[in-house]
């Protein structure tokens, strides 16, 4: 467990640094100006995403461990995973990074609110997963306030230009991608006999389904009422893919075994590269629903 949070803080705050130099302070300030794209974000992450969990729990829960499990897998705050989607795509980086720190401000204390609006558990259960959820989000939270101060500090001392820290960090985010398929294929080979039996498919495929719907109905949403292709782009990476490392770092610190959220979580890291790559795909492409600025 020990060698697990090392690597993935580390891979955090490599991320956050390499985040913190592609943005500026300067820019930060500038993406305030596009208080619409941010209403956008809240809008999605606190209805959009609350509405898709409880048809998901619905359409493919049941017990309520796993009903609880679905809701902490889809509804973290942004991650970093998706402001990197944002910058791989080429749409707008610091909007991305403004609505990531936002959702994880707001993510601590309304998170575990929604869940337990959503799956209304009995007390005996949700009272320590929501609060080792409410933890770990203010732990990751610190996470990624520190290295992205420290990325735009080294950005303004290196007085370079941003294309050149632009390829390094893509190739590193794209090898952090296929490591991170390759990791979570290793957790499920080695997981314990427990997690095995827990496995859910059609879970698993309900989670997968609701991130597609979240950013299509996102990014939609934004086109149109007016939001520019860069900014609705953004958006929707930010509400729709889920930090999935919190998920692990629940269920890790959970007292009692949850076999079921850890096989969710472990699932959802092998599926998340790979949706990441789709968007980028269909982004480059230009497909006709897809019009850049």
């Amino acid at each position: 467990m020990l060698v697990y949070e090392i690597i993935v803080l580390t891979v955090v705050f490599l991320t956050s640094i390499g985040l913190g130099m592609h943005v500026g302070l300067a820019n930060l300030f500038r993406a305030f100006q596009d208080w619409d794209a941010l209403l956008l974000v809240l809008f999605g992450q606190y209805l959009i995403m609350p509405l898709l969990t409880w048809v998901a729990i619905h359409m493919v829960g049941g017990e309520p461990q796993t009903d609880m499990s679905i809701a902490i897998v889809l509804l973290g705050p942004g991650s970093e995973a998706a402001a990197a989607g944002v910058f791989l795509a080429r749409a707008n980086l610091p909007l991305a990074v403004i609505s990531l720190v936002l959702t994880n401000i707001i993510g601590p204390v309304l998170g575990p609110e929604l869940i337990d609006l959503i799956v209304q558990p009995e007390p005996a259960m949700s009272g320590p997963v929501l609060t080792a959820f409410s933890d770990i989000l203010s732990i990751f939270f610190l996470a990624l306030l520190a290295p992205l101060a420290i990325g735009m500090t080294v950005r303004q001392l290196a007085r370079a230009p941003q294309a050149n820290f632009e390829t390094p960090f893509r190739v590193f985010i794209w090898l952090m991608l296929a490591l991170t398929v390759i990791y979570a294929a290793l957790m499920q080979a080695f997981e314990p006999p427990g997690v095995e039996a827990a496995y859910a498919f059609h879970e698993l495929a309900g989670i997968v389904v609701v991130t597609i719907l979240a950013y299509i109905l996102v990014f939609g949403i934004g086109t149109l009422v007016g939001i520019r292709a860069e900014n609705a782009i953004a958006a929707a990476f930010i509400v729709s893919l889920q930090p999935v490392a919190v998920s692990l770092y629940v269920s890790n610190n959970l007292t009692d075994a949850w076999p079921k959220l850890t096989e969710l979580a472990i699932g959802y890291a092998m599926v998340l590269p790979f949706m990441i790559a789709a968007c980028i795909f269909v982004i480059q492409r230009r497909l006709p629903f897809v019009r850049r600025r």
